[in-house]
């Protein structure tokens, strides 16, 4: 019982202090069972909240360790299914790339995975010389007709040639060889992108589509190629003449008989424009 107000303090009031006491420390055992037994549940859910318990995620790990055992039960098409995990399949591919630079036959397995070398340009086999690239140059110029036939136009086409590099150009004096069955290009100065700075060529190789026709923006640094288009039906005989402005996209284009080349600086402008 309590010790009443104004009753001595006497052993007779004790017991009941020490049966407060007593259940105080009940209490206290209770929570901290209680607290022990619940903690481990709350974080069973937490991690359930993520993945790290996910099926997927114990089955990575699974490959992931047999990989880096060199268990033979890793194999080529457990590299495969890693590939169709998602996300943690491409975090063990990443793992498992970082430790093949140490384990040979690691990597042997993971093949095509591993990172690949880089890839050399594309170039034709023959590398030129500047001198070499000169005479290229002087010789298509020289080859080519030129409509109008003057010497800016010449002079652009020059500078054209120049700003890009050899491996580039090859492709153009490829392009207009002069050879038993071709004649070489016609290069029309052509103001096809009445908006931008520079001029710009079309070069009319004479040969079937696609390859018929190549145009370049040049200004002072920079020789950039544009995408060429064809509307309509056009023959090996029919040769530029007028330029005529296109609705819609703020371009002009070149008449080739009852057909028109554009030359544009974006591939998604032709939608714009109404033939």
């Amino acid at each position: 019982m309590l010790c009443r107000s104004g009753q001595s303090k006497s052993f007779d009031c004790q017991p009941e202090t020490h049966s407060v006491n007593h259940e105080r420390r009940g209490l206290f055992i209770a929570l901290t069972i209680n607290l022990v037994m619940v903690l481990p549940v709350y974080c069973i859910f937490a991690l359930a909240l993520t993945d790290a318990l996910s099926p997927l995620r114990v089955a990575v790990q699974q490959q992931v360790s047999m990989a880096l055992a060199g268990d033979t039960r890793f194999t080529e098409n457990s590299v495969k299914q890693l590939m169709k995990w998602g996300h943690p399949g491409a975090d063990a591919l990443k793992e498992l790339r970082e430790a093949a630079v140490e384990k040979p036959d690691l990597g042997k397995l993971l093949g095509t995975l591993l990172p690949e070398k880089s890839k050399p340009l594309s170039v034709p086999e023959q590398v030129i010389t500047p001198e070499q690239g000169l005479k290229l140059r002087n010789q298509l110029i020289e080859q080519a007709v030129f409509v109008p036939d003057n010497q800016e136009i010449r002079q652009i086409t020059r500078n054209a040639f120049t700003l890009m590099p050899d491996y580039l150009f090859q492709n153009y004096a490829s392009l207009c060889a002069v050879t038993d069955e071709t004649k070489g290009c016609t290069i029309y100065l052509a103001d096809f992108l009445p908006q931008a700075t520079g001029d710009t060529i079309l070069i009319d190789s004479g040969k079937a589509d696609p390859l018929r026709f190549q145009a370049l923006q040049v200004n002072g640094t920079n020789s950039a190629s544009l995408q060429t288009f064809v509307h309509g039906e056009i023959t090996h005989e029919d040769k530029g003449g007028a330029m005529i402005a296109v609705a819609g996209c703020d371009v002009n284009a070149m008449q080739f008989g009852k057909a028109l080349v554009l030359a544009l600086d974006r591939f998604d402008k032709k939608k714009a424009c109404q033939l």
